[in-house]
Order: structure tokens, then sequence, then C-alpha cells
């Protein structure tokens, strides 16, 4: 077996684990309506301790009667002290980019990367960061969808397709708490979230963010701007991914994790075969 899953009790969180050794922890966070099973090819190709956790709200994790994200970040960081996890490197696609930003509030960490993660700035720039359009990315608003429109969303934000891949994808967003969705939205509209981009400029680790050059949601030159206004931070671009790069192109995303922890946290990554 690559990986193990357990919860822990006290927080009623749930997590996968790779049982490996070395000194840098990995954290793997998943998106809105996702769950930690996306993370398990990277916990069985990546040669380091890995960690990938369900959200509150999220697959096997308990739910919250309502949901911000620093609350989440308070979870996520009291699990990692649970498990003994310090100074870890964070890995977040969408809302789990934005969920490991805010953890830099609460504890230290030696890197992020970040792909589908607009940083938030106060206030959000919505139309500079987020394409409202001629797609599906509303459902991440409601409380309940058909499969249909999930479907067309998923089709949207992948440009690989697989029934495997779509299944689990309208299983994550099934089980997760249907309060999730509207109490999210709810609460950034209230203005209760931090100043990423400060965040990210204040901790002064290093920085990467992928971007897909098809994403439908997420515009390329907002993530641009962003990383330039980041000292420590560095920008890729995927010609042919999505939003979704772990299902678009998982062996690429391994070669940049690994590529940029080479040169900014000094640790290697084995690079498996998919």
């Amino acid at each position: 077996m690559n990986y193990q899953s357990k919860v822990l009790e006290k927080l009623k969180m749930s997590y996968i684990f790779n049982d490996k050794d070395g000194a840098f922890p990995i954290v793997f966070i998943h998106g809105n309506s996702s769950s930690k099973n996306i993370f398990q090819t990277f916990l069985k190709e990546i040669d380091y301790p890995c960690f990938a956790l369900d959200l509150p709200g999220h697959g096997e994790s308990l739910h919250l009667f309502e949901y911000s994200i620093p609350k989440m970040a308070e979870f996520v960081v009291e699990a990692l002290r649970e498990l003994n996890i310090i100074n870890p490197i964070f890995i977040g696609t969408s809302l789990g980019g934005h969920v490991a930003t805010h953890c830099l509030k609460l504890m230290s960490a030696r890197a992020i990367i970040m792909w589908g993660t607009p940083s938030f700035t106060q206030p959000i720039q919505i139309g500079e960061s987020f394409n409202l359009e001629g797609n599906h990315s509303y459902l991440y608003t409601m409380p309940q969808s058909s499969d249909d429109d999930l479907t067309k969303l998923y089709k949207e934000i992948n440009t690989s397709f697989s029934l495997q891949n779509l299944s689990e994808f309208i299983n994550d967003y099934n089980n997760t708490d249907s309060l999730f969705r509207e109490t999210l939205i709810n609460s950034l509209s209230t203005g209760n979230y931090f100043d990423e981009l400060n965040l990210l400029k204040e901790t002064e680790i290093p920085v990467l963010f992928i971007h897909g050059k098809n994403d439908p949601i997420i515009f390329e030159k907002y993530i641009r701007k962003i990383s330039d206004s980041i000292e420590k931070s560095s920008f890729e671009l995927y010609d042919n991914c999505s939003h979704n790069l772990h299902i678009d192109d998982p062996k690429q995303l391994i070669k940049s994790i690994n590529n940029f922890l080479i040169i900014n946290v000094n640790i290697i990554i084995e690079e498996g075969q998919h």
C-alpha cells in the first residue's frame, strides 16, 4: 500500500499520508467541493513525507455550522500540530491555495505552491481575477447541482477526461456539506478573510504559482501580476491544461514541484512513473 488513511478523532478530520521518511513534510490541501483523494498519485510517487487533509465540510471530515477560509485554516493548523508537523511545504489547488496562505498567519512554512489560486487582496479584485461569464463556476456557490451541470463544469476545468475522474469529481461535490458553498461565499462577501498578497509578502517564503492556459475561471494576467509583486515568487504556465492541473498533467506537476523545491528548499522529490 502506497498511502494510509486515518482520522484525527479530536478534530474529526480525515487525512491520508505516505509514511515516508524525510526532514521536510509536504501538506496538500484540496479545492472547493473536492477531497484529499485527488492527491493519491502524489502521495504514491513523492518520496518524502506527505499528508493530504479533508477540509471541514468535505470528504470524511466534520461539518460546521458555517465556513470561512480563516476557520478552515485554523482547523488545518490544529491538525498539523496534532500530527507534530512543523515548517511544512504547503501545496494547494484553488481554494486549497487560499487556505494554505491563511495558514501562514498561524504557523511558519518553508514554501508554498499553488495552482488555480488567485491570491486575494482587500477588497477582492473580482473582475480582475475571476472570469464569471461563460462557464459553470457558479456551481461552486450552489447548495446542490445536477449531474449534467457538474459534468459540464468538469469538462470546462479539465482538459483530460475519464469516466472514473468524472465520477470521483461528482461524488466529491455531492459529499461536500451543502451549507459549505453558500456560507463560504457569504463570509467572503463580508470581508472575512486576510489579505493574502500581504501575507505572502510578509512571510518572505518561496512561492510558486502555476496556471493552466485554458483555465476558464482564473485570469492568467492576474496570476502573473500577483507573482511579479512577490519577491521570492515564480510563475509557470501549462499550455495544454485548464483549472485542475492535478488531473490534466500530474506528471508535469511533480516535475515542477521537484525543480522548485530543489532550488528553493534544497530537497529532491523522486519522479515516479504514471
